[in-house]
């Protein structure tokens, strides 16, 4: 049963969201090119990096913390870099940049950051389609996506992506990735080394999040969010009061929705 639905209005292309310990709202604008703390009681919104204030950001992706709660990442696809904030939201450092790290194919359009339970950085690189693994202290781990010669390229076959957007880490240790214009999503194995499923149907799925066997998904390519079983990918329920879709996150009994064309945040009780 839904409750009826939540909106916050006034963003220009809202990418991310991430509710904060606080209890407030952080927001990653990527037309604003702005991080934006919003009160959810008051509604007011202050802008985190207005001018290029408190860490210049051009494209704010993606928002997320650490394990711990102490730092907040932000994906500057635009910036091809990973910035690094305290989690009062003081800018800290440039956690990883394109122009400092080799091979020269990392971090070419970083779309997610996404941490594992040993504090591996999994980031999707929707740029050169794969996803790179990264220590906590920043040193290049490796990368899922490779071909036939073990570099990464686009591709249709079990394993490949074609511009790779997210992924959500499974209680058992499996990984589901979402391979957007391969329209699936794909679920490895704990080691990463064989491929347990392979869910198709979806056009253009951008956004995963997940918890108590339950996964959702949004979809830029129909805009619709829709709840699955994350053992057999059962489909539960799904809405579609939405324009391009472009995040989701799951909060308790909620779903947090950057409905990013209609230019608010739709929060909705499941």
């Amino acid at each position: 049963m839904i409750v009826v639905p939540k909106s916050f209005l006034g963003f220009q292309r809202p990418f991310s969201s991430l509710i904060l310990d606080s209890g407030k709202l952080l927001v990653a604008d990527y037309l604003a090119r702005e991080l934006v703390l919003l009160d959810l009681q008051s509604e007011e919104k202050v802008s985190i990096t207005q001018n290029g204030r408190n860490g210049s950001v051009l494209g704010p992706h993606c928002v997320t913390y650490s394990n711990d709660h102490h730092w907040i990442f932000v994906t500057d696809y635009l910036g091809k870099k990973i910035l690094k904030f305290t989690a009062d939201l003081k800018f800290h450092s440039v956690f990883l940049d394109h122009e400092t790290i080799k091979p020269h194919w990392l971090l070419t359009g970083p779309a997610t950051l996404r941490i594992d339970a040993n504090n591996h950085h999994y980031v999707c690189d929707y740029g050169s389609n794969s996803i790179q693994i990264f220590s906590e202290q920043g040193s290049f781990l490796g990368f899922m996506g490779k071909n036939s010669e073990g570099i990464p390229a686009g591709g249709k076959l079990p394993g490949e992506f074609d511009r790779v957007h997210d992924v959500l880490f499974l209680p058992d240790g499996g990984l589901i990735v979402v391979d957007t214009w391969n329209s699936r999503l794909q679920k490895f194995s704990n080691d990463r080394s064989q491929i347990d499923h392979i869910e198709t149907g979806f056009e253009l799925p951008v956004a995963i999040d997940g918890g108590n066997d339950l996964f959702v998904i949004s979809d830029v390519g129909n805009s619709t969010v829709t709840l699955f079983n994350s053992k057999t990918f059962e489909k539960i329920q799904s809405w579609s009061d939405f324009l391009k879709p472009y995040d989701v996150r799951m909060n308790l009994n909620s779903l947090w929705v950057c409905d990013s064309d209609n230019r608010r945040i739709q929060m909705i009780h499941m």
